[in-house]
């Protein structure tokens, strides 16, 4: 008896296409990865440090359900930008640790005085918990006043390669989390008694990324834990 031949569609599922600046040099990455490897720094270790902005347009939603064939439309229309708001951040594998928010954007000065609350306060002498203080090489984290009050705490300050963001947990994936918690609850967000977006982007500071998401974070970047 002749066997029936069935052709099976694949159920493979797409990957998510990554995008990387033109300027991103892979061979810095690599280096990057394989000293965090070699020296034997662990998850748990690193204080992860980054600014992330976002004004009204960041609870817009993106998708939408609508039956077969036909498109989802949002109700509440282009939504006007409104104030923008800047949020420095330290991160560890249980999630948010501090923030501080400002108007705009950091300056240089701006971001050193944040940074004493929102960094130093939480670093523990090295090799412990949040002894390794990780920031993009952006100009205004280079500084020498930083870099002492890091290692006046007992801490060391590491910058990940320039354009690299998949090599920190906030750009890889905490952010999206972020605004992905906005956008889920903008409805409800609106609808509460004296609403603010500063209020709304302090909810999702605090709630969007559990302890389990956070670990998720570093997972994406490779750190061992």
């Amino acid at each position: 008896m002749r066997a029936r031949l069935t052709s099976r569609r694949s159920c493979r599922a797409r990957p998510q296409l990554q995008q990387f600046a033109r300027r991103r040099d892979e061979h810095q990455a690599a280096l990057f990865r394989n000293m965090i490897k070699v020296r034997g720094y662990k998850a748990h270790m690193f204080l992860v440090v980054d600014e992330t902005s976002k004004d009204e347009r960041a609870m817009r939603r993106s998708f939408g359900y609508a039956l077969r064939g036909q498109t989802p439309i949002g109700a509440s229309g282009l939504l006007d930008r409104g104030q923008r708001l800047s949020a420095l951040c330290s991160f560890d594998v249980g999630g948010f640790v501090d923030y501080e928010l400002t108007e705009g954007t950091f300056d240089r000065e701006t971001f050193l005085d944040a940074a004493e609350r929102v960094i130093c306060d939480h670093i523990t002498p090295f090799p412990g918990p949040r002894s390794i203080v990780l920031i993009d090489n952006a100009s205004i984290h280079r500084s020498v006043r930083l870099m002492e009050a890091v290692n006046a705490r007992g801490g060391m300050l590491m910058f990940t390669p320039p354009y690299c963001w998949d090599l920190t947990p906030l750009d890889n994936n905490a952010f999206g989390l972020v605004k992905r918690w906005l956008q889920d609850r903008s409805t409800l967000l609106k609808a509460m008694p004296n609403y603010t977006f500063r209020g709304a982007f302090e909810l999702a500071l605090q709630h969007a990324v559990t302890p389990s998401g956070a670990r998720q974070c570093f997972h994406r970047c490779l750190y061992e834990f």
